[in-house]
């Protein structure tokens, strides 16, 4: 099938598809292959390292209709340090909110 491939994006794109498949495959629970659905996570108090545009840990509800999910540069669930550069969109509004009520 590579060898078919002719453009380097197209090679580069059927291998980053290979990679999220095998790390799911991996990753993937007994009852299921996706993560656990957490309608609490997004109200939960601010991090010291939570700002509008990252969050420490994934503040998704469903981290599975995320489109970075398990990126490994953005996705909090495969980086070591926890950060996720791609937080829902409605978390900068969610943020504020949560930081004034820190202040109270």
């Amino acid at each position: 099938l590579l060898r078919k491939l002719k453009r380097p994006t197209a090679i580069r794109s059927l291998k980053s598809m290979r990679f999220l498949h095998h790390y799911r495959a991996a990753h993937s629970t007994a009852n299921s292959d996706k993560f656990m659905r957490n309608e609490s996570v997004f109200h939960e108090p601010l991090h010291q390292l939570d700002t509008e545009k990252q969050t420490f840990g994934c503040r998704h509800t469903n981290p599975d209709i995320c489109a970075k999910n398990a990126l490994p540069k953005v996705c909090a669930l495969v980086r070591k340090d926890k950060i996720c550069y791609s937080p829902p969109q409605s978390w900068a509004k969610q943020f504020q909110k949560l930081k004034v009520d820190r202040k109270d």
